[in-house]
């Protein structure tokens, strides 16, 4: 068993340069609240607890290609990358990958203890995420706010 450092590093290779993921549009769950969870190792949880499934609301595939990382913080949160899609390169677009892997066991924002659930924070800031977006979209999407494409989800690799 390795350590999540370790974990980290190869998870990493996931979404590396010329990675292809192929992508299903998604539907966010509704909001909810977190669970209590007092264990160290947030892989071993995110393995065990994946994230709320919903009802895909299409079986429309694409292959997502990533071109780039746009993420520099250390401290857990979306992967913010930016890729092509369907092998054309010519449009580009950024997208965020909300990996519970790669969220910190307990909440940096709480004082107290929080959640201590990393699925519960992926999914927390999917769902916050994504609602705001599909509701911005009529009136501001592609002007004050970026133009949103969609919910989409992928397997993770194993």
């Amino acid at each position: 068993m390795g350590t999540d450092q370790d974990r980290d590093t190869n998870n990493a290779a996931n979404y590396g340069i010329n990675a292809t993921l192929r992508i299903r549009k998604h539907l966010p769950p509704y909001l909810f609240t977190g669970s209590d969870w007092d264990e160290s190792d947030r892989v071993e949880f995110a393995l065990a607890n994946p994230p709320f499934e919903t009802e895909p609301p299409g079986t429309v595939e694409r292959v997502l290609t990533v071109t780039g990382s746009k993420t520099i913080r250390d401290d857990g949160g979306p992967q913010v990358v930016t890729c092509f899609l369907d092998g054309d390169p010519s449009t580009q677009y950024v997208a965020k990958i909300y990996d519970g892997a790669k969220y910190p066991l307990s909440d940096p924002y709480s004082s107290g203890r929080g959640y201590n659930d990393c699925m519960s924070y992926a999914d927390r800031d999917y769902n916050i995420e994504a609602w705001a977006y599909r509701t911005m979209q009529p009136a501001i999407g592609g002007t004050f706010v970026p133009a949103y494409h969609g919910s989409w989800t992928f397997p993770a690799g194993k």
